[in-house]
């Protein structure tokens, strides 16, 4: 179990299993803050994360913590990316090529039920689904192909003579 950093009251568990390093209440008080904070600094023109340099014409960051936040984000999928990859077994179901992670892709077994998951969800809060999901709940929903056995699984009539 966790607790608050803040008040030290017990804390709950989030989607991926981890605890929230607030309770409830406190994450609340420090949403709160944190928008008034940025609504502040909106008004003065500046940009809401680090507030010393002037936001971007029509954004919110400015230049650097705009190039900070692409990065962070990027590293956050890779991380994801090789996680769930571990879970499925890091290589490819058909052929068992396992040389080079980005030669490696997701093939959704029920597309039907992916493409409506991701309608009704943005695609991070899919994947903290996927990463929730014990080792055969998510070999159910998800098989890990190389991107050539994943073309020939897409496009099974384009043979060459």
């Amino acid at each position: 179990m966790g607790f608050c950093d803040w008040c030290g009251k017990p804390t709950e568990k989030r989607v991926n299993g981890l605890f929230y390093a607030l309770c409830k209440e406190c994450r609340i008080k420090n949403l709160e803050r944190v928008k008034a904070t940025q609504k502040k600094r909106i008004e003065m023109e500046l940009c809401i994360y680090c507030g010393k340099e002037k936001a971007l014409e029509n954004r919110k960051r400015c230049q650097k913590c705009s190039e900070r936040n692409i990065k962070s984000c990027a590293e956050k999928r890779l991380r994801q990316k090789i996680w769930l990859m571990t879970k499925l077994g890091s290589k490819c179901v058909c052929c068992g090529y396992n040389k080079n992670y980005a030669c490696l892709e997701f093939h959704e077994i029920n597309a039907k039920e992916f493409r409506r998951e991701s309608l009704n969800a943005n695609n991070s809060v899919y994947v903290e689904k996927l990463l929730a999901l014990n080792d055969d709940e998510l070999k159910e929903k998800i098989q890990l192909l190389c991107n050539r056995c994943h073309r020939e699984h897409h496009h099974p009539n384009c043979i060459l003579n």
